[in-house]
């Protein structure tokens, strides 16, 4: 067995000559709550998990048959207006507040640093005039790179395991269009 000399070990290059070039200031930042992640019990109640998501990451107990049967009447597999969110989230004891509009950038991260996840509405484009609900429990910001990214949960997945977008992808792609945001959410 031969014994490497360390003399042979080329010096490391110091932090300053790896990022000679200041003329642009990097700065990454980042942030994601732990939000917990639910799978939707019914194919209709992604409004009714992602609010099950919210108000559970904000101390409350509901669970989605619990929050369909206060907001519809019954167990009914349906799908939730964003009204009917709003609505699930007070009987949680939360407050939002509904944007007919995806929410710029930097509302996500002053959201997301004052511990409030937003829920996505987005539209489906295969002319279904269907719909789901995401709940965007974080960002990373790159100014650098130009690199804006929401992180995600999916109710229909349901897996701990963030999903990762670039914001412009995410406001708008092949597959789908964010129609509106039920946000600033926070316990009364």
């Amino acid at each position: 067995m031969g014994v490497l000399a360390l003399s042979a070990i080329a010096p490391l290059t110091s932090a300053q000559e790896i990022n000679s070039d200041k003329s642009t200031p990097s700065y990454i930042d980042y942030k994601s709550l732990h939000v917990p992640s639910h799978k939707q019990e019914k194919s209709n109640w992604c409004w009714a998990a992602t609010s099950q998501m919210a108000i559970e990451h904000l101390g409350g107990n509901k669970t989605q048959s619990q929050i369909v049967k206060y907001i519809k009447g019954s167990l009914v597999n349906k799908g939730g207006s964003d009204k009917e969110v709003k609505s699930a989230l007070a009987y949680g004891g939360v407050s939002s507040t509904i944007d007919k509009e995806p929410i710029p950038f930097g509302t996500i991260i002053s959201q997301i640093k004052r511990n409030q996840p937003q829920l996505a509405h987005i539209v489906w484009k295969d002319d279904s005039d269907l719909g789901h609900m995401y709940l965007i429990n974080g960002y990373s910001d790159n100014t650098n790179l130009g690199f804006q990214k929401v992180y995600y949960n999916d109710p229909a997945v349901g897996e701990k395991m963030d999903k990762i977008d670039y914001y412009d992808g995410f406001v708008n792609n092949r597959d789908f269009s964010w129609y509106s945001t039920i946000n600033e959410i926070y316990v009364d």
